[in-house]
């Protein structure tokens, strides 16, 4: 009996492989990987989410700001973790800068987002 073509890979004796994320790919970096950490993923997410959370302060629709934040905080961490395995990869301030704007305007996010709901609020009842 031919095997089949279209089996799953792992099948159930096989245990899934869970450890380290893959090493970034080898190559000569030179000035762009120093600004651009391209070898680190995590780092870019951290970074541009904790530039673009600032939206957390508009009021009412900083909510997608608010969320962004929480994203850039979890992918610094692990953009972090990421650079402790693999020096090469690069990217430590990108992953401070959308820790730290995720920190600050998730904060200044929120208290915006509670204050614009008792202004509705108390506007609703105050006519």
């Amino acid at each position: 009996m031919p095997e089949n073509p279209y089996q799953s890979p792992l099948t159930p004796q096989q245990p899934q492989v869970t450890g380290p994320p893959p090493p970034p790919p080898a190559g000569d970096d030179g000035v762009v990987a120093s600004i651009i950490p391209y070898k680190n993923k995590a780092s870019l997410v951290a970074y541009y989410s904790g530039v673009f959370s600032i939206s957390a302060c508009i009021p009412v629709l900083g909510v997608i700001g608010v969320v962004l934040a929480v994203v850039a905080v979890m992918y610094g961490v692990k953009g972090l973790r990421y650079v402790k395995l693999y020096p090469e990869a690069r990217g430590k301030v990108h992953c401070w800068i959308g820790i730290l704007g995720g920190m600050i305007f998730g904060v200044f996010g929120l208290v915006m987002q509670a204050l614009s709901i008792f202004a509705i609020v108390a506007a609703i009842l105050g006519k």
